[in-house]
This record gives structure tokens, sequence and C-alpha cells, in this order.
């Protein structure tokens, strides 16, 4: 009777890099991009998303030493091709170490031989066939996963990965999947995925400002595609990816009305008297609420106010000195207003101003002496 092989399975699994955990959008870190992978045999499996990202890889951590003792690396070009990534690797072992490299009628190929900290050497084969196909081979999967370590611990903003020099490869290979899986912006990515479009629209809006004016012109014209776009909201490697992890988590005041810089965009985006607020209680700096019930013909004040139990103030009126508005709203939407408005001032304890004076609600309690008493009466809350 043959035994049966045991099925090879993957126990866990991450992607390197994980964009967010970078400080910075002009990083082209997608350029590096592997799976690792822990297997139920206890090894590990490092796959390059393409032969490109696997010699982009090796580029930025190639070195030698010359003859004064300084080190050398490798001059390229990110939009380099593979062929052109493979013949200057090539051509940078030959001018140091040229008893590695090997030139046939098929192909041309050589070994670049990194070493780590501990100066422990791991070898990294590049051929470059006549054809123009390329492929890098590593000796083994620990010769790869020490250039990720060392991409995550230069360039990433996140805490850096320190490794056990006892450690088996397999023992350090799944402790750095755990360390990318729980990069703490990860799940602030994870968080702005499960907003809803109106959502991301406004909070993307109340940070344009300050992206706007420290941006480079490559990022401010990307933040204005987002508005014609609605798929660059869930680009993990664009602007929106940054600003979640870098900005909208920084919010204090957030401002709900129609705006002046993107106008023309945001006309596609109108606002949503639906929309939910509650998702935002994540946004443990905010204190402040402004709606611009007239340009925003705010008819109902949005649900999840009551959810946000930092708000210390809610205003909720308008940026001129009219008290009469450009739209209707019945005594059904201004009674239900008024009943939101109790929940509210009940719900949040930090809760002690609500600005109403320009506003139908505002307008309507003017009116309504006691029922303006009873709102200014619950805990701090002051009508003003």
């Amino acid at each position: 009777m043959v035994a049966k092989t045991k099925e090879i399975t993957v126990k866990k699994s991450a992607i390197f890099p994980w964009q967010a955990a970078y400080s910075s959008v002009n990083q082209p870190v997608e350029y590096f991009k592997h799976t690792i992978e822990a297997l139920s045999d206890k090894s590990i499996r490092i796959t390059p998303h393409s032969q490109l990202e696997a010699l982009r890889l090796l580029a930025a951590y190639a070195y030698y030493r010359n003859e004064e003792g300084r080190y050398e690396h490798i001059k390229y070009e990110n939009d380099w091709t593979e062929s052109q990534f493979a013949t200057a690797l090539i051509d940078f072992v030959q001018k140091y170490d040229p008893d590695n490299v090997n030139i046939s009628d098929e192909k041309k190929s050589a070994v670049y031989i990194y070493r780590n900290e501990e100066d422990n050497a791991f070898k990294h084969t590049i051929e470059l066939f006549n054809d123009g196909s390329v492929q890098v081979t590593p000796e083994n999967s620990l010769a790869i996963l020490l250039l990720c370590i060392e991409h995550w611990n230069e360039r990433s903003n996140e805490a850096s990965f320190k490794r056990d020099k006892t450690w088996k490869p397999e023992q350090l290979g799944a402790k750095f999947i755990d360390q990318l899986n729980k990069s703490k912006n990860k799940a602030s990515w994870n968080w702005w995925l499960s907003l809803s479009t109106d959502l991301k629209y406004l909070l993307i809006y109340n940070v344009h400002e300050h992206l706007a004016r420290y941006a480079s012109d490559e990022d401010k014209q990307e933040l204005l595609d987002i508005y014609r776009n609605s798929k660059r909201l869930d680009d993990v490697y664009g602007l929106c990816q940054f600003a979640s992890t870098d900005y909208i988590f920084e919010l204090k005041k957030l401002n709900i009305m129609h705006p002046i810089s993107y106008e023309e965009y945001m006309e596609k985006v109108p606002f949503n008297n639906n929309i939910d607020l509650a998702p935002l209680a994540t946004l443990k700096k905010l204190k402040s609420v402004f709606i611009n019930a007239d340009i925003l013909a705010c008819t109902k004040i949005p649900k999840g106010l009551d959810k946000l139990e930092r708000l210390t103030e809610i205003t909720i009126s308008t940026l001129s000195s009219k008290t009469d508005f450009n739209y209707t709203i019945t005594q059904e939407e201004l009674d239900e207003g008024i009943k939101t408005l109790f929940e509210i001032a009940n719900s949040l304890a930090k809760l002690n101003v609500i600005e109403l004076s320009r506003s139908p609600w505002g307008v309507y309690l003017y009116g309504n002496l006691i029922v303006r008493r009873e709102l200014r009466n619950l805990a701090n809350v002051k009508y003003i």
C-alpha cells in the first residue's frame, strides 16, 4: 500500500510590504511586493509578485566595498524593465566580483552574494536569457526574507522588527508575518474600507486643505482625481491610504458642508441626508461637528451623532446671517430633528454646546421656549 503524501497547506500569510505602514505616498513600495507564507511543513515560502519586483528589491540592497573601503550601490531607475535591471545587476557583479559571472550562448548570469549584519552570506542568482526573459533565484527563503526585513526596518514607520539570532528560518518568517498583519495602520485601512462612500468623500474633503498645502503637485492632482473616480477611494497605493492613516485620525473638527476648493468635482457627490456618522466614533480626537444646514438643504440631523462620545460641541447653522432658507422643511422633519437633538444631548456626557441659532431647528426653538429650556437643561448643554 502506497503511503499518502501529506498535503502542504498555508497556515498564515502576509503581503509585503504593507503600503499603509509607510510614511510617504511618493515611496513606490509596490515595486517590492512579495507574498510571504508559513506552510504546514514548517517551511517559509516567499514569492515575488513578478520578476521585476524581485529585481527591484535585490537592486535596492545590492552593494560592494570598493578599494577605498567605501560602499558602492547600484544606480537604477524605477521604471526600468526586467532586462534593464538584470543587465545592471550582472554588470555590477562583473565589476566587483567577476568570478561570479558566467556568459554562455544561451544566457548571461551572475551570483550576487548578500551579507547581513552578522556577515552571513546568501546567494542570489540572476539569469538573463537571450530572449530577454529573466529569472531571479535566491539561495533559500532566508536569503529573500532578510532583504524584506531590512526593507521594513529601514523604510516603514512602524516599530522595527527585532529578530532573535537563535530563531530558525521558519520561526523568523512566521513572526515577521505576524508583524505585518498586526500593523496598526493596516487596522486603520481596514476601517477605511468599511466606511460608506459618503463618509469617505466627507473625510477626504475635511483633510484636503491640509493635503493641498503640503502635498506635491502630483499628489494634489491625485486628490482631484479621487473626486472624479470613486474607485480611487479604495486604492491602497493611493492618496486615500495616506490620508486615512496620517491625517483623518488626527481630525478634531468635522465640517459637513459643500466644499469650495473642489466644488466642481464634489457636485457629483451631493450630501446624503441619510448619512450615518456612527463609524466616526473611531476618531478619538474628534470633538466638534459643524453642519452647514442651508447650503446642504439639511432636512434631517445626521444619524450617529449620539455615538460620537467624545463630542463637546455640535453646530447646525449657516455661514450667513439670514434666517430664511432656500429649501422647505416639513413639521414632521422639524419634530423628528428635535427628538434627535434630545437623544444626542442625553447620550453625550461631554457635550456642552449645541449651536442651532441659524438653522430650521433654531428658528423652531426660538418660538418654543419650553422645549428650548428642556433641551438647555439637559446635562451641561447650552443652546446659543
